[in-house]
């Protein structure tokens, strides 16, 4: 059985937090909420496209499309535009953790975006990535990557205003407040407006 690791960093941008979040444990991944979407599901992650989005099967072949649920991560270059600040590490980042692997997709209560992607939380080993010491107390379990990208300072949390409130709203706020509050990330290097 798995557990989940869950960031519980609260927010730090009002303490004296420093350095990366504490990771508690909990014992399996949750079905987010009584009015879920769908019921959870393991995928392998055919190609990472950019920071908060990706196929299922293989780049350009999107039999399913995966964004990310609750983030907004610098856009990459593409169609002649450049990337925006830190978007080439975002999409790097996110290629790294899980291009290849198989994950778990856990569900808010819309399955699908506006641009008919799946929208979803996404679980993943720890034994797959490398976890600073400092950011987990036990490497058994299931990482929730939304939370870690936002902890680490890869993306930013789509702001409630545009799409509603997540059922882990709380939860992904701390984890930007705590990499905000140490300038983690694109936090560090890139213009508040970008």
């Amino acid at each position: 059985m798995h557990r989940l690791v869950v960031l519980t960093a609260g927010f730090c941008a009002l303490t004296a937090c420093e350095g990366f979040p504490d990771l508690e444990l909990v014992d399996e991944i949750p079905i987010v909420g009584q009015n879920s979407c769908a019921p959870p599901r393991e995928i392998d992650v055919g190609c990472v496209l950019d920071g908060d989005t990706f196929d299922i099967t293989g780049c350009g072949d999107p039999s399913e499309r995966v964004r990310l649920l609750g983030l907004d991560a610098p856009e990459i270059a593409h169609n002649g535009n450049d990337a925006d600040c830190f978007g080439d590490q975002a999409g790097n980042e996110l290629r790294r953790l899980i291009e290849g692997q198989t994950v778990t997709l856990t569900f808010d209560e819309e399955c699908e975006g506006i641009f008919f992607r799946t929208l979803a939380y996404v679980y993943l080993s720890p034994d797959d990535i490398d976890l600073n010491e400092d950011e987990v107390s036990d490497a058994e379990g299931s990482v929730l990557l939304n939370e870690l990208l936002l902890a680490r300072g890869f993306a930013r949390l789509i702001p409630e205003e545009r799409f509603g409130t997540l059922r882990l709203q709380a939860q992904l706020e701390a984890a930007q407040a705590r990499a905000q509050a140490n300038g983690l990330g694109l936090w560090g290097v890139c213009e508040p407006t970008q």
